[in-house]
């Protein structure tokens, strides 16, 4: 359900922006060629859905994770439910070999934990943790039709690639105990979820022929991909644990998404198996992609927020007006001169006390997303991406857009900063006298972080979002 945010459209050009005269004009990149102005812009807001993000997208030292688990919309009912699985292919690690004359004992699958956390703690187990007691139980299938790396795949449908009716595995595990070290054969392995694999998935690789281990693509054409799931058989959980598929430098069968066959020599008795590894390789010949599902929110939120969530899910959509009343007409002249725009930063303040302790604590619980990001939609209402963004190839273009969180001790405000002074200049440049974003959260976790924006008519002023301009008058 979209849920809509407005404020009182301006009346003319001048009605919403507010200037004022800068008296230090060292600002004015040109010292002397003008003098520095300063204007603030207020927006037109709402809520909107998005879920256009590619979750399947392999990109070299970018981390793949999978954010596999369940959120109920009695956990946070403001954001609404939350499920989350994932489908992914794997290669032998070994071309040509073949189980001829050897006997598979066991397999297990091995999903490392997502490592490191943005916050500088452990991996990333998105929601109510609060409970040490709290289990999730996972269930592995066989997909029934293949993966292509050559397909974008987004969060939904999920029937894109429907998971076999064939149960391949299960698992419960304690949610919070994940980001502990694993005890394998009496050795201390990496943090991963270990789900043991059924007698029909080793009778499937162990009947494999020959051919099927020659080439990289026949296996591909025989297994078809792996789907883990989530069970909610007993209604869906509170929080949604994320792991790594591709490999996180290791170089381990524990530091990637692994399937470990232990085998033995026909007629030989041994204490302790060989293994052979069935692995992830993202970058050549695997694909992938994150389902991620939304349910409904149970309860709106307070008047004049707005929703923010990590791919898919709320997004913000925003609207600037009168960009032209930063053109100057030259009274002898008639022409009208473009000013130079030395700064443009949009302020989202974070709010969340609007609905009581409720909504306190679940902020506590479900907190916002370290960095957002901003697009551009065009009259057509496509998205492109904002010339603040470029080059999109490198990511030091993200340190000056900023998009992180900056705390105001002088009057408590929290917000995200977006930084688009080159997004203005084109769009004053090119006469538009309205400015239109798209705002998401990051897409370094599908489907966690969510955060509670002031939209454009929240109650409290000083927590209302706004564009603030500086900006310089040639002479």
């Amino acid at each position: 359900m979209v849920t809509f945010t407005f404020i009182i459209l301006i009346a003319s050009l001048q009605i919403g922006c507010k200037e004022n005269t800068l008296i230090d004009a060292r600002i004015d990149p040109n010292h002397n060629t003008g003098i520095a102005y300063s204007a603030v812009f207020n927006a037109l807001t709402k809520t909107v859905t998005d879920d256009s993000v590619i979750t399947s997208t392999a990109i070299g030292g970018i981390p793949m994770f999978e954010g596999v688990g369940s959120i109920s919309a009695s956990a946070d009912p403001f954001f609404g439910s939350t499920f989350g699985s994932t489908y992914f292919q794997v290669i032998p690690s070994t071309l040509n070999f073949s189980f001829d004359q050897l006997v598979v004992d066991s397999a297990v699958l091995i999903l490392p934990y997502s490592g490191t956390g943005v916050y500088g703690t452990g991996g990333l187990t998105w929601g109510d943790t609060t409970n040490p007691f709290a289990t999730q139980t996972y269930k592995v299938y066989i997909a029934k039709s293949s993966l292509s790396t050559t397909v974008n795949y987004y969060p939904i449908p999920m029937d894109t690639v429907p998971h076999a009716d064939t149960f391949s595995g299960t698992a419960t595990v304690n949610v919070n105990s994940l980001e502990d070290s694993v005890n394998v054969n009496g050795v201390n392995q990496a943090p991963h979820l270990r789900i043991r694999l059924d007698r029909p998935f080793i009778n499937m690789i162990d009947s494999a022929g020959s051919t099927v281990f020659t080439s990289n693509a026949n296996f591909l054409a025989y297994l078809n991909g792996i789907c883990v799931v989530p069970d909610i058989s007993g209604g869906l959980g509170k929080a949604m644990p994320y792991f790594r598929l591709d490999e996180s430098g290791a170089a381990t069968n524990y530091s990637k998404a692994n399937i470990l066959l232990y085998y033995h020599v026909a007629g030989q008795t041994v204490t302790l198996d060989s293994t052979f590894s069935l692995y992830f390789d993202g970058g050549n010949y695997c694909a992938h992609y994150n389902y991620i599902s939304r349910g409904a929110a149970t309860s709106a939120p307070p008047a004049g927020v707005l929703l923010l969530q990590d791919q898919p899910g709320d997004a913000l959509d925003v609207k600037i007006y009168g960009l032209r009343s930063l053109l100057v007409k030259d009274p002898v002249s008639g022409l009208v001169k473009i000013p130079i725009i030395n700064k443009a930063e949009l302020d989202l303040p974070i709010v969340g006390t609007g609905n009581g302790t409720v909504w306190t604590s679940l902020d506590s619980l479900f907190y916002g997303p370290p960095r957002v990001y901003a697009l551009g939609v065009d009259s057509n209402g496509n998205t492109y991406t904002i010339a603040d963004r470029f080059p999109i190839t490198s990511t030091s273009a993200l340190g000056i857009l900023d998009g992180t969180q900056h705390y105001n001790a002088a009057n408590n405000i929290t917000m995200y900063q977006l930084n688009i002074p080159r997004e203005v200049q084109n769009a004053v440049i090119s006469g538009r006298d309205t400015l239109h974003l798209r705002i998401n959260g990051t897409q370094d976790y599908y489907g966690a972080y969510r955060a509670a924006i002031g939209g454009g008519n929240y109650s409290d002023t000083a927590r209302q979002m706004k564009l603030k301009v500086v900006y310089s008058k040639l002479k």
